[in-house]
């Protein structure tokens, strides 16, 4: 090869090895640079993720103090849900649906409370209106009693006895609103998480008990029970029997089945007896039943459909009722209206003994309780039928 050949190849070999040279530098450089990002990224995304870290232990110690209330936590589980690609997001995002079905929830129980409570205080406002309105029907009374004015007499006895209809269906009312009222409270509270946890106290379930076991009681219901008879008083006055059922609150299924009982035995035709004048007689001065005034036998024998007697139990009852123009006019006992409500105040306020005769399988204690004496064999065997009876049918849960 001459000399011009060599100084060509040599030239070549010399741009080759700059290119090379070149070449590889760029390469490096690039690397370099693709590095440095590489390292960038990862970085920030340690940076994130310590971020989300810090984050997600602040939100935890939030969680995990006893005073973060139901909403701060709510809040909490909400943020720590969007915490994408955090190990706790799927959890955070659970409880963040919990707390917030929660929180509606208590919303609705605050408006269901404060819908209860104004139902209550209505009912309590007419409840006094009612009773100063027959207060003054019975100042009115007393003097038509004084001038011997038996049309006033008649007219004011009928007012004030539709007064204190009304005023049993207003105190059935309370009673349901007070019920509900109890129910709002005590519907949900929370775990110390902040989760809801359903609750039910022993008052509310009674308050419950209450209603469903007053609806239970209809004339149809009590058909089978009374004579045949009775059908047309049932008709017309069971709902008397539900309202004193809610009134005074009657939430165990036996002390319903032991009222039952004892009005159908009492009363089979559900006819508010009154004892004849004559009967009355023999309870003339009679110390035990509080007869101090001469004629106080006669004029409070046994009426209503569990014959209260004596003036004693009139006062007491009229103190229990609220309805104190009983003792001026105790023939009052025997209709429906109050006849149901002495019964069930009656019955209630032996409750206790009513239950430990029943745990104790002694009907025939049970029996002797309104009468004071044993019923007779038929009418016990009776008694203690129907109270299985009803009983049975009020505990069916099908």
């Amino acid at each position: 090869m001459d000399a011009d050949g060599l100084g060509k190849w040599a030239a070549l070999a010399a741009a080759v090895i700059a290119t090379g040279q070149a070449g590889t530098t760029w390469v490096d450089g690039y690397y370099k640079e693709q590095t440095a990002k590489q390292e960038a990224i990862q970085n920030l995304e340690l940076a994130a993720i310590k971020e989300r870290s810090d984050l997600s232990k602040v939100y935890l110690d939030i969680l995990l103090a006893a005073d973060t209330d139901v909403q701060d936590r709510a809040l909490v589980y909400d943020a720590l849900s969007e915490l994408k690609g955090h190990p706790l997001q799927p959890w955070a995002k659970k409880r963040a649906e919990v707390a917030a079905t929660y929180i509606a929830q208590v919303e609705k129980n605050l408006a269901e409370r404060q819908k209860a409570m104004s139902i209550r205080e209505d009912t309590e406002r007419e409840i006094v209106s009612l009773k100063l309105e027959a207060e003054s029907l019975r100042s009115e009374l007393n003097v038509a009693f004084a001038n011997n004015d038996d049309a006033k007499i008649v007219e004011l006895r009928g007012l004030i006895l539709t007064v204190y209809q009304t005023l049993s269906q207003k105190e059935a009312a309370k009673s349901v609103a007070d019920i509900q009222v109890a129910a709002v409270l005590e519907k949900s509270s929370t775990d110390p998480q902040g989760a809801p946890v359903e609750t039910a106290s022993a008052e509310n379930l009674d308050g419950q008990a209450v209603i469903v076991l007053s609806q239970k009681v209809t004339a149809k219901f009590l058909y089978p029970y009374f004579a045949e008879n009775a059908k047309p008083r049932l008709d017309e006055d069971f709902v008397y029997l539900q309202n004193a059922l809610k009134e005074f609150k009657v939430s165990d299924p036996r002390l319903v089945a032991i009222i039952l009982a004892t009005l159908a035995i009492e009363t089979p035709s559900f006819n508010a007896y009154e004892e004849p004048a004559a009967a009355g007689e023999r309870y003339e001065g009679s110390d035990g039943l509080g007869n101090t005034q001469p004629g106080d036998g006669v004029k409070f024998r046994g009426r209503g459909y569990v014959g209260i007697t004596g003036r004693q139990n009139y006062t007491a009852m009229a103190s229990r009722l609220g309805f104190p123009s009983l003792l001026d006019v105790p023939e009052d006992a025997k209709k429906p209206e109050v006849a149901a409500r002495i019964a069930l105040a009656w019955i209630m306020d032996r409750q206790k003994s009513y239950i430990a005769s029943i745990e104790s399988n002694d009907f025939v204690r049970a029996g002797r309780l309104v009468r004071g004496g044993r019923l007779k064999p038929q009418e016990q065997e009776r008694y203690e039928s129907i109270y299985h009876s009803v009983f049975a049918k009020l505990t069916d849960a099908s």
